[in-house]
């Protein structure tokens, strides 16, 4: 493969920059103060009694009587009704025969002559005598 590269870290230490020094450079400020105001203005001597400005400055406008719209009587139709619907006077129903169903009918085939109990399976797969297989046996272990 080649000769072996021998490495040797620089013995002196490192003058120049590195990415990260280039890249993100520290500014000399002074730290921010935060937005938060001080607690001391929160906290108030005086005890709450429940007054707050919406209370103060809400004026309430008097409200009239609601609008009530008034119903009409009901008028009874003077004609009486037919029963005939846009449906029924319409329709004329369909043209032709019903379709014919392509389902056999519903009924078992009947037959006199006695059932058949022989199968391809029973022919074909029966118990045929057989003898087992000659297997030679070794010579039993005598001392010399």
């Amino acid at each position: 493969f080649g000769p072996e590269a021998v490495w040797q870290p620089p013995k002196n230490a490192f003058e120049g920059q590195s990415t990260f020094q280039r890249d993100f450079q520290g500014y000399n400020e002074a730290p921010r103060q935060p937005i938060r105001p001080n607690d001391g203005a929160v906290m108030s001597d005086t005890p709450f009694d429940g007054t707050t400005g919406y209370r103060q400055e809400y004026v309430k406008h008097p409200m009239g009587p609601k609008f009530v719209k008034e119903r009409e009587k009901y008028k009874p139709n003077g004609v009486p009704i037919d029963g005939l619907t846009t449906f029924r006077r319409d329709y004329r129903g369909q043209l032709g025969d019903k379709t014919k169903s392509f389902k056999p009918e519903g009924r078992a085939v009947a037959s006199d002559a006695p059932f058949e109990d022989s199968t391809t399976f029973k022919n074909d797969y029966r118990k045929w005598a057989a003898e087992r297989p000659y297997q030679h046996l070794p010579d039993m272990y005598s001392k010399p």
